[in-house]
């Protein structure tokens, strides 16, 4: 999972830095409905820019807090 690792400020341009990588374990007991996805590709959209600031700029986009994983659009088979 992408998890955000520090904030590039609001001018600042996000840079890998800002972002980690965490490994998590999967779930072998999965319930009915549930599927596990294996992801292929990631979205990366403008809008996001916005939530790696504390204050996002808007009422209806929250900010994402540090350590917190992101999330997108993606992906997955």
């Amino acid at each position: 999972r992408v998890v955000l690792n520090s904030r590039p400020g609001k001018n600042g341009e996000p840079t890998p830095e800002h972002f980690r990588l965490e490994e998590t374990s999967l779930v072998s007991d999965l319930n009915d409905g549930e599927v596990i996805v294996r992801t292929l590709y990631l979205s990366v959209d403008p809008y996001m820019r916005c939530r790696l600031n504390e204050d996002s700029g808007s009422d209806y986009l929250a900010p994402w807090q540090l350590s917190e994983c992101l999330d997108g659009g993606g992906v997955g088979v």
